[in-house]
């Protein structure tokens, strides 16, 4: 994950920590908005990149067939591809902490 990510990640948490721990005492409208959209988009997220993950894997089985039938040692093929699922994977996640952390910002 990029170093802007994970600032974002970081930002999120520092900005959602008050508002869970005041919907724990005092719930509003808004806590509670936020809460459930707290659980809601990671498993959007999650969902997203697991249906992602078998066109990313056929892709990287392509790439090691392919440096196969070239005569080239399929490593560098198979880590590319575990690369390029990877990043499919962690993909929806990364644009809704980016997401979340603009419109956090906003809200302070």
């Amino acid at each position: 994950m990029d170093a802007l990510t994970m600032l974002a990640a970081q930002m999120v948490v520092a900005r959602r920590l008050p508002i869970i721990w005041g919907h724990l005492f005092a719930p509003t409208p808004d806590s509670g908005r936020e809460v459930s959209l707290m659980v809601t988009e990671k498993l959007a997220a999650a969902g997203e990149g697991a249906a992602l993950m078998p066109g990313a894997a056929v892709l990287a089985g392509c790439a090691v067939l392919l440096a196969l039938s070239r005569g080239a040692p399929p490593v560098a093929a198979a880590a590319s591809g575990l690369d390029v699922a990877s990043r499919a994977l962690l993909a929806p996640g990364r644009r809704r902490v980016r997401a979340n952390a603009q419109r956090l910002a906003g809200k302070h």
